[in-house]
């Protein structure tokens, strides 16, 4: 199993405490890819929409709050989330299942 901890460090990738520059994600948002990353954790649908790069399934399950801060919730994504567990609905499921 891996180390989330050393996973991080090795990334220098910065926690939610870390990310005041993604403001307009909604924290319960980023708090869901946390836990999606950290513990493999499955999100609801529109994490999961906007982690597998699924436009319509994100615009059509985001609330008003997500869709303002849909910009953020991509850069968090893009900069702050290993690429290995985003990108396809492929890559998703296979962090869920513990193979990413």
């Amino acid at each position: 199993m891996i180390d989330i901890e050393e996973f991080r460090e090795s990334l220098k990738t910065p926690t939610l405490s870390d990310s005041r520059k993604y403001d307009r994600a909604p924290a319960s948002v980023v708090a869901s890819i946390d836990r999606f990353v950290e513990h493999r954790i499955a999100p609801g649908s529109f994490v999961r929409a906007v982690l597998s790069n699924d436009l319509a399934g994100a615009f059509g399950t985001a609330d008003e709050s997500s869709l303002r801060g849909l910009r953020d919730i991509m850069l968090y994504i893009h900069w702050e989330v290993p690429a290995r567990c985003h990108g396809s609905e492929s890559k998703v499921q296979k962090w869920l299942q513990g193979h990413g």
